[in-house]
């Protein structure tokens, strides 16, 4: 279900992300999976994939790829906070 909050956590950081030059995208999307990819659990990860999705495609596609998670599958079957 999308709430007025979901729309409001997610609109803001897909904007700015919208906003980045191509090169900040890259810097942006290399730090996240360094910080992600370094002992941080993978439910966690697909986690964040999905909400950085819901931000903007592009954004969790760059991230779930440098993590080596299949996206697509992530936002098909999203995982719940209970799985």
């Amino acid at each position: 279900m999308t709430t007025a909050a979901t729309v409001t956590t997610t609109r803001s950081p897909g904007n700015l992300f919208r906003l980045m030059t191509p090169d900040a995208k890259k810097r942006l999307i290399s730090n996240i999976v360094s910080s992600l990819g370094n002992g941080v659990p993978r439910r966690i990860q697909e986690l964040q994939i999905q909400h950085f999705y819901k931000a903007d495609p592009a954004y969790g596609e760059g991230v779930g790829k440098g993590l080596g998670l299949d996206v697509k599958a992530l936002v098909e079957e999203p995982v719940g906070v209970g799985d």
